[in-house]
């Protein structure tokens, strides 16, 4: 049996999605505001992307300002 080679426009490719359906999906509402801030506009995400961007976010450490004049 011969392997069939697929043509690359019908090589399955992941699901992409905008900011705003993220913003709108069940799936990410504990993150929504990181999200929103981690996410561009007119852009397409893969779910795989939209949880390295968060996670990354996550990851940052907290930089703590106290009385710094300014």
């Amino acid at each position: 049996m011969a392997n069939k080679k697929v043509p690359a426009e019908e090589e399955k490719q992941p699901a992409t999605y905008t900011r705003e359906q993220v913003l709108q999906s069940a799936k990410y509402r504990q993150y929504h505001d990181i999200a929103g801030i981690v996410l561009e506009d007119q852009k397409q995400y893969s779910a795989d992307e939209i949880q390295q961007k968060i996670d990354a976010f996550l990851k940052r450490p907290i930089v703590e300002k106290v009385n710094e004049k300014g």
